[in-house]
């Protein structure tokens, strides 16, 4: 589990964030708080509404019902990762990261600096189409940092990456948050999550019913891993298709 460089003013607060699709209620009445130097873990089934949440949070969804406050006077507030980022295939790592600076107005820092927090300073001239799946993820964490925003959302990061690649885009997370940044991940990987996280989100059909560590979570289940604690809270009866 990363170390902590924790504030007690929060950097981020939503509550009582709900949010419909139609008649299907994908969230309902969401709080949490997200605070300085923290990875936190985001888990729950396919649909539990984490991709809405995280949309929510990021501002590309507006909530039918809710407020959501960020204590920063940074220009970019947020770093965003999509589920599947695309990049121009042609172009260099490098190049992309010029193209994303030039976007923000975010200059200050070299392109390559900015890949080698990923570790991928050494194939900075490589073109993408080149870049296993992994690899494209790491470049998509890293665009998410230009500009130092104070919150970094990645959105299953790690959905389809083998070990090895699964374990470097979590080192990048513990890299990234320190005493200036904070890291919310959504994953299915508990694994890693569990070593990673210092905070865990348990979604459920729309519902956080977690919030805290993830001893917290196993000593309320009574159980020894966070695999038991989720497996125990989520039944399959409890699996939905809510975005």
């Amino acid at each position: 589990m990363t170390s902590e460089y924790t504030s007690n003013q929060p950097l981020l607060t939503a509550e009582s964030i709900t949010h419909n699709y139609g008649n299907v209620e994908a969230l309902s009445d969401c709080t949490l708080s997200l605070h300085t130097g923290r990875v936190y873990g985001l888990i729950g089934p396919n649909g539990a509404g984490k991709t809405t949440l995280l949309q929510i949070l990021c501002g590309l969804l507006s909530p039918d019902k809710g407020t959501i406050h960020i204590n920063s006077n940074s220009s970019r507030a947020i770093g965003y990762l999509p589920q599947h980022p695309e990049f121009r295939p042609q172009f260099t790592a490098r190049e992309i990261i010029q193209f994303y600076q030039q976007m923000v107005g975010q200059n200050k820092s070299s392109p390559v600096s900015i890949l080698e927090q990923v570790g991928l300073d050494s194939v900075a001239s490589r073109t993408v189409d080149g870049f296993s799946g992994g690899m494209i993820q790491l470049l998509g964490i890293a665009q998410a940092t230009i500009g130092n925003p104070p919150i970094i959302i990645l959105d299953e990061p790690t959905s389809g990456l083998d070990p090895t690649m699964t374990t470097r885009v979590f080192e990048a997370t513990e890299t990234i948050a320190d005493e200036h940044t904070t890291v919310l991940v959504s994953s299915h990987d508990l694994d890693s999550v569990d070593r990673y996280a210092n905070r865990v989100l348990l979604l459920i059909n729309g519902q956080i019913k977690h919030r805290g560590t993830t001893d917290a979570l196993q000593d309320r289940t009574n159980v020894q891993s966070l695999h038991q604690a989720y497996h125990d809270l989520i039944p399959a009866s409890h699996e939905t298709v809510t975005p």
